[in-house]
């Protein structure tokens, strides 16, 4: 799938620990494979993918339009809540050990953090955006299942 280019790209960044310039990489060639693959993995092949940024204004919006942004209590921020869902989606964990151990802060909020990540799972799938976490999860999907 990778030209030849592009894996000693990949496999110089892997090499060299450094994960950051070959991402970009990673991500083409990932949403390459996925979109290859898409209908074995009940993937709709015209996803598009959002990055870290788009990510969080994703999040930032259902945040928003669950009212979360108007509370009397400041609710964490847009970034936080983007890193304690990635962490609960790559980790496998709950969202209660989640917060105890990573971000106890945001502990009192785990109801509505709850609500708000079924929010951006569900804007996800209406829009047909897949974001880093789910790269990582659909990758491993299709490398692990026969």
């Amino acid at each position: 799938m990778l030209n030849p280019e592009q894996r000693q790209a990949v496999e110089h960044g892997v090499e060299a620990g450094r994960a950051e310039p070959a991402a970009p990489l990673l991500i083409i060639a990932g949403s390459r494979l996925l979109r290859d693959i898409a209908e074995q993995i009940s993937l709709d092949p015209a996803f598009t993918i959002h990055d870290r940024e788009d990510a969080a204004d994703l999040m930032n919006l259902v945040r928003h339009e669950l009212g979360y942004s108007k509370l009397d209590s400041r609710f964490p921020a847009k970034a936080t809540c983007l890193a304690i869902y990635s962490r609960c989606v790559n980790a496998q964990a709950p969202l209660e050990e989640i917060l105890r151990t990573a971000f106890p802060w945001c502990a009192a909020w785990s109801v509505e953090l709850r609500a708000l990540f079924a929010g951006y799972v569900d804007a996800k799938q209406k829009q047909n955006v897949l974001d880093y976490d789910d790269l990582l999860l659909y990758w491993a999907q299709a490398v692990t299942d026969p």
